[in-house]
C-alpha cells in the first residue's frame, strides 16, 4: 500500500535513467513495487468483473485472493489468501483511502471488515500487497494487505440501472460537475464527484427464505487546490442495509427428503448495517524534493447480526440462535513526511510518519430465538488505542540496485468493562511491538549491471528478496483476560520473487514465500469465549501473468499453491495438524476485450481447491469447485447497454463451506458432525441501461 510519496523515477525508469545524474523526482507518481507479489491494478482490471451483490468482489482482482460471503449480503466477507482463512479480516489489512477497514474487538470476530459500503464504480484502482514487508501497514498485515483508492471526478456523469434474476435491481447515479472552478478535468483548481447507489435482491433461496437485502449507498469527494503546491480532499461514505441469510446449510439436510442447498434451517437469521465515514487530507510540497501529509478520519459504525450455526446443538428447546450488536465510533489519522536527500553519493529517499487510531465500541451477544430475546451472555465496553511510528530509508548504491530498509514500532492500549453482571474479564492493558523490515530489488542484467544483456526478458528482469514481521492484536477481552500470553502474535515472513517482461506484450511476476506466525489466542464472538492456536507455518508459490493479444484483447491469469500446519500444540491440535479453512489452490484466468468500436467483454473464469475441513489430515476435505462468469457491453454515443452472466455452467459451488458439528430437530445429544455450506448462486443473468450526460 502505497501513498503518493515522493518517487525515484530512476527506479521506476530503470538503469538508463540511473547513468545521468540529473536525474529528477516527481512527487505525484506511485514508488516502484517492491516485492514481487505486489501490484497496482486500475479501473480496468475490474470494470467488467461481475459484481453480483458483494463489492468485496473487487478485491478478487488480488492474484490469490478469493472473497467468499456467508451469511448474506450484509455481512463481511471471509477472505481466503496465502495460506490463510483469514475468517473476516484477522490476517488480511484492508483499507479505503489508506483508512483502516478492519475493526479491532468487533462483536463478531477479530478484525472484521466490511465492504459493502463501496460503491464498485467509485474504485480508480486497488493497491496490493502480499505478505509483512510494508512499514506504513501495520495491524493485520501478515498475510498483506489491499487498498482501495477512490476517484476524484469522472469524464463523464452517467445513471445506470441494472436488473435480473432473483428480482435483483440496481440504480446508480455518478456526477462529476464540469463547470466553473470545475471545469478543465484532472487539472481544474476543484474537483468532485458524487455517487448514489440503491441495491436490492432476493437472492437464489427459496420464496419462504428470500435473502430480501436492501442496500443504500451515499459517497462524495472534494479535491481543492489551496495553492500551487497544497491539496485539500474530504471524501464522505454513508451506508445501511438490512436482509435476511440462509447462513450454512448440513449437508446431511440436502441429502434428505423435503430440503435442498436453497432452504434455510432457521429463515430468521439475518441483520442490518448502517456507517457513516469521513475523511480529511491535506497534502503539502514544500519543494519538488519533499511531501508532507496530514489527515484525519471518522467513523460511526452499527451492526446487529442475527445467527445460527449450530442449530440445536446446545439448546434442544429454544435453539442456538444468536445476536451480535456492535456500537462503536472510530477515529484517528496520520502525519507523514518524505524528502529525497540531494546531497547524498547515491540517490536516497527518507520517509516516515505517525498513525493513530481509536475505538470506543458497546459490544454484546444475547440468546435469541427467532429473533425475540432471550437472555444476555455478554456485554462490553471498550475502548482501544493504538499509536505506530513508521521509517523508511529507500537508496540505490548501484544503479542495478535498489535497497528499503523500515521499521514500525507501534503500541495499544484496551481498556474493557463488564456490564453484563456476570463477573466476565475487565481491566485495563497496553501491549507494543517493534517490526523490522528489509526488501532488496536487483536488475542483474541491466545496463551497468554484472550481466548486462540486450535479450529483452534478461534486460527486463528484477529480482526481490524480502523480510517482515507483522502482527495482528488480540481481541481487547483477550488481553485483559490474558495479559500473561501473547497478545500482538508476531508473523515472520520471506520472499523470492522474479518480474520481467516479454517481447513488450507479456508480463511474468513469480514467488516463493515462507511465513511463521507465533501461538495466539483467538476470541471466538459466537461463543464469547477465547480459544488458543499453537504456532503455525504457511508456505507456497505464486504465479501472475498479462498478456496484450492484440491492441484490443487481452488475457491475464494467476495461480497460487500453499500449505499450512501448525509447529506447535495446544489442547487437540498437535504439531504437524493441518490449519482448517487454509486456502491450498487457488486460480482464475480471463479473456478481455475492449475494441475502440465501443464494444467490450470479459470471459473470466476461478477456481478454489480442496482444503482440510479440520486439523486432522484424515478428516474431511472441503470442496473444490471452477466457475464461470462473462459481461458484454456495447456503448454508442451516450448509451451503453450490457449483459451479464453468471456461472455459465451452472455449476453446483459452494460460497463458503465449513466442517463442525450441529444438530438437527430429532438427532442425537452431541450432534453430528457435518459438512455445512452457503451456496453459490445458480446461472443468472442481468440487464445493464447506462446514458452518460
Amino acid at each position: 500500500m502505497r501513498r503518493p510519496w515522493l518517487v525515484l523515477l530512476v527506479a521506476a525508469a530503470g538503469p538508463a535513467a540511473a547513468d545521468d545524474p540529473t536525474y529528477t523526482i516527481d512527487v505525484r507518481e506511485r514508488r516502484p513495487v517492491t516485492a514481487a507479489s505486489s501490484f497496482v491494478r486500475d479501473s480496468k482490471a475490474f470494470e467488467l468483473r461481475s459484481v453480483s451483490d458483494d463489492p468485496g468482489d473487487l478485491l478478487e482482482v488480488t492474484p490469490g485472493l478469493e472473497v467468499a460471503q456467508h451469511a448474506g449480503g450484509g455481512k463481511a466477507n471471509q477472505y481466503l489468501v496465502r495460506g490463510f482463512d483469514a475468517d473476516h479480516g484477522s490476517d488480511l489489512a484492508l483499507s479505503v483511502d489508506f483508512v483502516p477497514i478492519n475493526v479491532r474487538s468487533h462483536a463478531h470476530g477479530q478484525g472484521f471488515a466490511d465492504f459493502h459500503f463501496v460503491i464498485p464504480e467509485t474504485i480508480e484502482r486497488v493497491e496490493i500487497t502480499k505478505g509483512p514487508y510494508e512499514a506504513e501497514v501495520g495491524d493485520f498485515a501478515t498475510a498483506g494487505s489491499v487498498n482501495l483508492v477512490t476517484r476524484e471526478r469522472l469524464d463523464a456523469s452517467y445513471v445506470k440501472f441494472e436488473g435480473g434474476s432473483f428480482d435483483t435491481q440496481r440504480y446508480l447515479l455518478m456526477f462529476s460537475p464540469d463547470s466553473g472552478a470545475f471545469a478543465g478535468g484532472d487539472e481544474a483548481p476543484a474537483r468532485a464527484l458524487f455517487a448514489l447507489e440503491a441495491y436490492g435482491t432476493d437472492g437464489p433461496f427459496h420464496h419462504d427464505n428470500e435473502e430480501d437485502l436492501w442496500r443504500t449507498n451515499l459517497f462524495g469527494r472534494l479535491g481543492l487546490d489551496l495553492g500551487e503546491n497544497t491539496e485539500l480532499e474530504a471524501t464522505l461514505h454513508a451506508y445501511d442495509s438490512d436482509w435476511y441469510a440462509s447462513n450454512e446449510v448440513p449437508q446431511r439436510a440436502v441429502d434428505g427428503p423435503g430440503f435442498d442447498r436453497f432452504d434455510a434451517v432457521d429463515p430468521t437469521d439475518g441483520g442490518d448495517s448502517s456507517t457513516a465515514r469521513a475523511l480529511v487530507r491535506l497534502i503539502h510540497r514544500p519543494s519538488e524534493r519533499e511531501q508532507l501529509e496530514a489527515a484525519g478520519f471518522f467513523t460511526g459504525y452499527a451492526l446487529d447480526l442475527t445467527s445460527n450455526f449450530t442449530f440445536f446443538l446446545d439448546d434442544p428447546v429454544n435453539g442456538d440462535q444468536i445476536l451480535q450488536q456492535d456500537d462503536r465510533l472510530r477515529y484517528g489519522g496520520w502525519l507523514s513526511y518524505a524528502r529525497h536527500l540531494a546531497a547524498t553519493p547515491v540517490p536516497v529517499v527518507l520517509r516516515g510518519g505517525l498513525q493513530t487510531l481509536s475505538d470506543d465500541a458497546h459490544v454484546r451477544l444475547r440468546r435469541t430465538q427467532q429473533r425475540a430475546f432471550l437472555e444476555t451472555v455478554a456485554d462490553d465496553e471498550i475502548r482501544e488505542r493504538s499509536l505506530a511510528l513508521f521509517g523508511e530509508v529507500e537508496a540505490i548504491p548501484l544503479p542495478w540496485v535498489r535497497t528499503v530498509l523500515g521499521l514500525r514500532a507501534e503500541q495499544l492500549w484496551f481498556d474493557v468493562g463488564d456490564r453484563s453482571g456476570q463477573g466476565r474479564p475487565d481491566g485495563h492493558e497496553r501491549e507494543r511491538v517493534i517490526l523490522p523490515k528489509a526488501s532488496l530489488i536487483l536488475r542483474p542484467f541491466g545496463h551497468e549491471a554484472p550481466f548486462a544483456s540486450e535479450l529483452a526478458p534478461l534486460h527486463e528482469l528484477e529480482l526481490f528478496l524480502n523480510y517482515g514481521q507483522g502482527f495482528h492484536s488480540n481481541d481487547a477481552r483477550d488481553v485483559v483476560a490474558s495479559p500473561r500470553e501473547v497478545t500482538l502474535p508476531k508473523a515472520h515472513g520471506w520472499e523470492v520473487g522474479v518480474r520481467t517482461r516479454f517481447g513488450g506484450r507479456l508480463d511474468v511476476a513469480a514467488a516463493v514465500w515462507w511465513l511463521n506466525l507465533e501461538r495466539e489466542l483467538v476470541f471466538v464472538g459466537d461463543a464469547g469465549t477465547t480459544e488458543p492456536r499453537p504456532r503455525s507455518r504457511r508456505q507456497g508459490v505464486e504465479l501472475a501473468a498479462e498478456l496484450e493479444i492484440l491492441d484490443w484483447l487481452f488475457w491475464e491469469g494467476s495461480l497460487g499453491h500453499s500449505s499450512g500446519e501448525f509447529t506447535g500444540s495446544d489442547g487437540e491440535i498437535a504439531s504437524g495438524d493441518k490449519i482448517p479453512q487454509a486456502v491450498r489452490f487457488i486460480a482464475d484466468t480471463g479473456l478481455v476485450a475492449r475494441h475502440p468500436g465501443g464494444f467490450s467483454a470479459e470471459l473470466h473464469y476461478h477456481t478454489l481447491g480442496e482444503r482440510y475441513g479440520s486439523a486432522s489430515r484424515s478428516g474431511k476435505r472441503l470442496r473444490s469447485w471452477g466457475v464461470w462468469n462473462a459481461v458484454f457491453r456495447y456503448r454508442r454515443g451516450p448509451v451503453e447497454v450490457g449483459l451479464i452472466l453468471e456461472n455459465l455452467g451452472d455449476t453446483h459451488w459452494e460460497s463458503a463451506e465449513y466442517f463442525f458439528a450441529s444438530r438437527l430437530p430429532g438427532e442425537p445429544a452431541g450432534g453430528v458432525d457435518d459438512l455445512h455450506f452457503v451456496p453459490g448462486n445458480p446461472r443468472s443473468a442481468r440487464v445493464v441501461l447506462a446514458y452518460f450526460f
